[in-house]
């Protein structure tokens, strides 16, 4: 196996004038091997721009072909284009139907592997896009690969958890057709595995993520559909990744994310001291978020999610413009104010929407171990709401040691500026009392409701027609004192002490001075009204 790579400023050179170059279709021919010789041809196709030549790449327009062969018996077993965006035209889709291609998002690598003498790719309906080089690698003289083993120790044996298993160190051997042998160093791709039976399956988790105090795992290499089998590594020490929260700023550029400038509608997502920050626009934004050296240009539709490990709560995040600055920014949580370009509050994710222009160039996180903060008990009404004979007095409790109890009466919901609770509430009439308690250091708790209905008393009707029940003297020598018939009691009394008795069936009072003091009642007496009848039948009403 061997592994050439391709530069087209030099081939390009050799081959035509300075400057661009139109045709119907470009040949390239290499020979970096006496197997045989590489021919890249670009076509026009079904397109309708033909291929360009310029500076250092082949340009290629909506429905272009790039063929890629080989010939002397090699067989192409991988490669990795390098792709570049022309300006500000839409980064073209490329397809293959040989062999297994990733195509990048926006410009860099796409990488092929399988195993063929000639490869053609198929640009997409819109859109360009620019080829620099080609890494290509070969099995000469028509071997095919049979098998493929893994062996060796791994460079790396420590890790944080949730790294990614770092295979360099590791061989991965290539058995041919021929029975020969060789070393693969290209076009591999590494699995995790587990025991099911007896037999190791692949997983699904291709990055090989690392558990805490994990010391050894499984893992297989594929190579042009060979799979190795299972390679037990060991000796491993996975550490408990340990958050370290703070003030940190982080740049933000196309670097971060790992592309190249220029506008890009797919979502980008790149993380530093433990800070995840997700840039992105919606797919029907009119233009899409733009990626520079040295800031983020986010477009009405455009937005930066910014969140921190479960635990941790965002408590600040400050932005620096790297230009034109229009504000309109909202946020889904928390409060944030355009005049300082800041964001405040308590949350593990903060999700920003931008309704306009914005040039962003970094943003300072700062972040904390998010402590759960307690509510306030809500506080009790007693009695309890409900429909009342009379006036009741309303007391209001809170089980919180300390806490501000504010009050409204009309209905409305309490605030900082309404009543504070300090002694009982006469309700003489139907009304809502609603209440909340308050206290530094604590959540205010839930507003509590209580409506009273209050009904007027039934008549009260003290009955003088016997003596049975009240027990009153009845010699005019008497006396004042207390008499109680049922539930009620009264005073009877005189200047003199005396001057009431009971005579047949009525309370007689006869003294200068002699008075009855009423009973206590749980209701406002709106009405008394004394019957004396000269039959004898006396009968005091209140009401």
């Amino acid at each position: 196996m061997k592994k050439f790579k391709l530069f087209f400023a030099y081939m390009l050179m050799s081959l035509f004038s300075i400057g661009q170059v139109w045709a119907a279709s470009i040949t390239v021919d290499a020979n970096p091997t006496t197997s045989g010789t590489f021919t890249i041809s670009a076509d026009k196709a079904g397109g309708s721009n033909a291929p360009i030549v310029t500076g250092g790449y082949v340009r290629l327009y909506a429905n272009n072909t790039l063929t890629i062969s080989t010939s002397g018996g090699a067989n192409i077993t991988a490669m990795t284009i390098a792709w570049t965006k022309n300006g500000s035209k839409a980064f073209a889709t490329v397809s293959t139907e040989t062999g297994s291609y990733t195509h990048p998002s926006a410009a860099g690598n796409g990488t092929w592997t399988g195993s063929a003498t000639e490869i053609v790719f198929t640009v997409g309906s819109s859109g360009q896009i620019q080829i620099t080089s080609v890494d290509i690698t070969v099995e000469e003289g028509g071997k095919t690969l049979s098998s493929i083993a893994v062996s060796g120790t791994p460079t790396t044996d420590t890790y944080d958890e949730g790294d990614a298993f770092n295979p360099a160190g590791l061989t991965v051997t290539g058995t041919y057709s021929d029975n020969s042998q060789a070393t693969i160093s290209s076009g591999i791709t590494w699995t995790a595995c587990k025991t099911e039976s007896g037999t190791y399956v692949v997983l699904d988790n291709a990055a090989v993520a690392l558990a805490k105090d994990e010391t050894d795992i499984y893992i297989k290499a594929t190579v042009s559909e060979k799979t190795s089998a299972a390679f037990h590594v060991t000796g491993l020490t996975v550490n408990e990744h340990v958050v370290t929260p703070g003030e940190y700023t982080i740049n933000l550029n196309n670097t971060f994310y790992g592309i190249s400038s220029g506008n890009n509608a797919t979502e980008q997502s790149a993380s530093q001291n433990d800070i995840t920050v997700v840039s992105g626009c919606t797919s029907s934004a009119s233009s899409k978020t733009y990626y520079d050296s040295g800031h983020i240009r986010y477009y009405a539709d455009s937005y930066l999610h910014v969140s921190v490990p479960s635990g941790y709560a965002i408590k600040s995040i400050v932005f620096t413009a790297g230009g034109t600055w229009n504000g309109s920014i909202s946020a889904n949580v928390g409060a944030y104010a355009d005049a300082t370009k800041t964001w405040s509050g308590n949350s593990q994710i903060v999700e920003f929407s931008f309704a306009a222009q914005n040039r962003a160039s970094s943003i300072k996180v700062t972040y904390a171990a998010d402590i759960p903060v307690s509510d306030c008990a809500t506080p009790i009404f007693s009695p309890a709401a409900g429909s009342y004979e009379g006036t009741q007095s309303v007391t209001i409790t809170c089980e919180t040691e300390g806490a501000t109890i504010y009050y409204t009466t009309d209905g409305s919901d309490p605030t900082t500026n309404s009543a504070i609770y300090s002694d009982a509430i006469s309700v003489s009439t139907t009304q809502t009392i609603k209440a909340y308690a308050a206290k530094d250091g604590l959540n205010d708790s839930e507003v509590a409701e209580a409506t009273y209905t209050i009904t007027a008393g039934a008549d009260v009707v003290l009955d003088f027609t016997s003596n049975t029940e009240w027990q009153f003297p009845t010699t005019t020598t008497v006396n004042k004192g207390s008499y109680s018939a049922g539930n009620y009691t009264i005073e009877v009394a005189g200047s003199t002490g005396k001057g009431y008795k009971f005579d047949t069936n009525h309370l007689f009072i006869g003294q200068s001075g002699a008075y009855i003091t009423l009973p206590t009642l749980d209701f406002p007496i709106s009405k008394v009204v004394c019957m004396g009848v000269a039959s004898g039948s006396s009968k005091v009403t209140f009401n």
